[in-house]
C-alpha cells in the first residue's frame, strides 16, 4: 500500500524553500519529485533545503560541514 506521497513531501520538503542540491544526479532529483523551489545555484546564504549527495565517505567528511554551515535555522540537510 502507498500513501500517495511523493518522496519530497515524505522528507518534509516545504515548495518555496530556498534550496541547494548538491552533486545531485538528474535521475535522483526525478524520483525525489520535488516541489517548486528556489534551488540557487551556488552555496552562498542561508538555505530551508540542502540535499547532498555522495559516493564515498570522504567526499561526506569534506561536504557534510561545508553544507551545514549554510543550513537556515529550522532547515534540513539530506544526505544521499
Amino acid at each position: 500500500m502507498t500513501s500517495g506521497r511523493t518522496v519530497a513531501q515524505k522528507m518534509g520538503v516545504m515548495p518555496g524553500s530556498r534550496a541547494y542540491l548538491d552533486a545531485a544526479p538528474a535521475s535522483a532529483v526525478e524520483a525525489l519529485r520535488l516541489p517548486e523551489l528556489a534551488v540557487a545555484d551556488s552555496l552562498t546564504g542561508e538555505f530551508d533545503y540542502l540535499h547532498l549527495f555522495v559516493t564515498t565517505q570522504e567526499e561526506m567528511r569534506h561536504r557534510f560541514p561545508v553544507l551545514r554551515e549554510h543550513l537556515r535555522r529550522g532547515g534540513m540537510l539530506w544526505l544521499s
